[in-house]
Parts: structure tokens; sequence; C-alpha cells
């Protein structure tokens, strides 16, 4: 809660951001995602390394959005988390697991 009244006061009053599914990117997010769209274009790789809380995972939905075959590796303990974003977001992707994509 803190850290969204200071990144409030920061960034000012934000306006409506853009629709990903059930889910309204935060200014900061699309910014983000602008960011990150550029980078992988530009240098064909990218890392978002944010703090906990501020929308990574939003981010992140929005750019596999825009993908043509999206791939999320990921811890299995997070394989829940990331089907329920990624259904609010309207995202499909596939999920593989490190240790799935280790054998």
């Amino acid at each position: 809660m803190v850290r969204a009244l200071i990144a409030a006061h920061v960034l000012g009053a934000e306006s409506t951001g853009r629709s990903l599914g059930e889910i309204t990117l935060h200014v900061h997010q699309q910014s983000a995602v602008d960011r990150l769209r550029a980078l992988l274009r530009d240098e064909r790789g990218a890392l978002l390394a944010d703090e906990a809380g501020l929308g990574k995972t939003f981010v992140a939905a929005a750019l596999m959005r825009e993908a043509e075959r999206p791939l999320l590796v990921l811890p299995a303990s997070l394989r829940i988390m990331w089907r329920n974003a990624m259904r609010a977001a309207g995202v499909a992707a596939t999920l593989v697991s490190y240790s799935a994509l280790s054998r």
C-alpha cells in the first residue's frame, strides 16, 4: 500500500490505462510494456525487474498477447497463479515448468 502511494505521488495521477482482458494496465505498467517492446525489437531481449507488487505479471501478459507463439517458462509452483492471471488478461500461452524443461 505504501509503495502504491509513493508511486502515485512520484508518477502523478494516472489516467485511464490500456485494457487487457479484465485488467486495466496502470500508466507505469503501460510505460514498461512500451519500453520492453522497444528492447525486444531492437535488442532481441529484455529483463523486467521491478519490485514486488508493481504488476510485472500483467506487463508480461500484455507482451505475450502480442507474441506469435508465446512461451512462459516458470517454476511449477507458480503455474496456477499464471493461469489465473493469463485468463484475466485474455492471454493464451504455452506454460512449461523449469523442471519439465530440464528433462
